[in-house]
């Protein structure tokens, strides 16, 4: 298989590297990952190891970009307390300072 080999795996490695800023031991980390699940494309000519860099670039970018915040909306509920005796739950139900 043409994307096992580690000529280019290690070439696609330093592109990374140069791209992420990050180690060369992580890049070439990524790579392997990627080329044993298969998602290096078929051919690893010039292009082909240009796509690889941008697909694993676009994954890190994916991975550290940071989650959606919610949208503001009415606050949750608190949770509801199990009271241990019948009548509790009218007490539990006054709000503070009644």
């Amino acid at each position: 298989m043409t994307n096992r080999n580690t000529t280019h795996q290690q070439r696609i490695a330093r592109d990374l590297k140069a791209r992420l800023g990050c180690g060369y031991q992580e890049s070439l980390r990524r790579v392997r990952e990627a080329a044993a699940a298969g998602r290096l494309p078929a051919s690893l000519d010039s292009q082909g190891r240009a796509a690889a860099v941008e697909l694993l670039v676009r994954e890190a970018e994916l991975a550290t970009s940071p989650a959606p915040t919610p949208a503001p909306g009415p606050a949750p509920a608190p949770p509801r307390c199990l009271w241990p005796w019948n009548g509790a739950a009218r007490l539990a139900s006054l709000a503070p300072g009644r």
